[in-house]
């Protein structure tokens, strides 16, 4: 009998619906009590380590380009920025173990060093991380006398209506707005997204202070120019920093009784109730196929004995390579996305057509993968066309060379 565990960081649904989607689920039995408290104490401790691991925010691609294209800028530098779905206090629960070690108690705001060997292989992270319980200005303001130039990004950092900022004061904003120095600022790829044009003007005039703005979507930098005249940039998300070669090495491996094995990933961002509808198309598609499906789903997690592997405990180089190896990915997440067409596994990305959401549109369009964006699955249960990957990465490779020379001038000390 397969089990469920619903929600993690993020919205959830009703829970009427939820309670509903339990009945029809599981007509012959209850939820086990025990494996739901485990469930839920995991993702309130893996929000960095095991749900959106790796380019969920873009700290990998950009923090190995900072320190491998840009070597020969001297001045120190500090990412003020988002790791993971949490804020620097998720991060600090596996970059500064301090507790165990006899170090400073949790929540200290000096400086930690970096104990977790994993952390420091998958995240690429400065020596030194700057974190506390709660986000705000006052955490990072001895920061401003150390270093040179902050950079701020990258993903929704300024926008108000992400999971983190949501239901939040504006000021929690500052720290990514870098309102607390007045040394040379750079954003790169923030975006804002859905946010209305009212509520732009409660960020532009600290936006105005940076140095140097990129944006990770063109429709940000066409409104920030038409509404402000602020002059941007459109660079790519740091995750596309690095070519499938260069992330290859991050690649880990998929249960050994999978190697050999032809499977259809699908990774996406759903509650209960919509996973619930689209599950037996995507059952019917991997048979078709004659393939496994493989669930990644953090939202509404599913085990199931019969065709369906459930890969929610894949740390971030798993996450990886079950992208790599699978025949075909099905997601409606942007990063999902962007991994399957940086590591060349063909992909289709869900998304409904009255999406206002132009992020994985916008992306799509400059690499001329329109098409792989579809409102259901019931539209490719026959689809067999493949991506010309050589042509794809082509393009990407122009607009990663203009992406890093951004950075390269943004970031020269004068």
């Amino acid at each position: 009998m397969p089990e469920l565990v619903h929600g993690v960081d993020g919205k959830r649904e009703d829970e009427n619906a939820d309670e509903h989607a339990r009945a029809d689920l599981f007509p012959q039995g209850n939820l086990l009590r025990d494996e739901e408290q485990r469930h839920k104490q995991q993702r309130e401790h893996a929000a960095v380590e095991d749900r959106q691991p790796l380019g969920a925010h873009g700290v990998v691609g950009v923090e190995k380009e900072l320190c491998r294209k840009v070597e020969q800028v001297k001045p120190r530098l500090v990412a003020v920025g988002r790791v993971g779905e949490g804020r620097f206090a998720e991060a600090e629960r596996i970059v500064g173990r301090q507790d165990d070690a006899g170090g400073k108690p949790h929540g200290d705001r000096r400086e930690q060093p970096h104990t977790d060997k994993r952390a420091q292989e998958v995240l690429l992270l400065s020596e030194r991380v700057f974190v506390d319980a709660e986000v705000g200005i006052e955490e990072v303001d001895e920061a401003d006398g150390m270093f040179d130039i902050f950079v701020s990004g990258s993903d929704q950092i300024w926008n108000k209506h992400s999971n983190e900022l949501e239901e939040s004061e504006w000021k929690y904003m500052y720290p990514y707005l870098l309102c607390f120095t007045n040394k040379k600022k750079v954003s790169y790829a923030s975006s804002i997204v859905n946010m209305k044009d009212e509520e732009l003007t409660y960020i532009v005039d600290k936006v105005k202070k940076f140095d140097k703005i990129s944006f990770r979507e063109k429709a940000s930098c066409d409104r920030f120019k038409s509404l402000f005249g602020i002059e941007s940039n459109e660079v790519l998300d740091p995750t596309l920093l690095l070519n499938s070669e260069e992330w290859s090495s991050k690649i880990g491996t998929i249960p050994e009784k999978m190697i050999n094995k032809k499977y259809i990933l699908y990774y996406a961002l759903e509650g209960v109730k919509k996973t619930r509808k689209i599950m037996p198309k995507l059952q019917k598609m991997a048979k078709r196929k004659g393939c496994v499906l493989v669930v990644i789903t953090p939202l509404s997690c599913f085990t199931y004995s019969k065709g369906v592997i459930n890969a929610i405990d894949a740390g971030p180089k798993e996450f990886l390579g079950w992208i790599k190896g699978a025949e075909l990915v099905i997601t409606n997440s942007y990063h999902g996305t962007l991994f399957s067409v940086n590591l060349g596994t063909n992909f289709y990305t869900l998304q409904e057509k009255e999406s206002t959401d132009n992020r994985i549109k916008g992306i799509l369009l400059k690499l001329e993968l329109e098409k792989r964006i579809i409102s259901d699955v019931d539209s490719i249960l026959y689809e067999k066309e493949e991506i010309n990957f050589q042509d794809v990465w082509k393009k990407l490779d122009i607009y990663r060379k203009e992406s890093i020379e951004f950075l390269k001038k943004a970031l020269k000390y004068e």
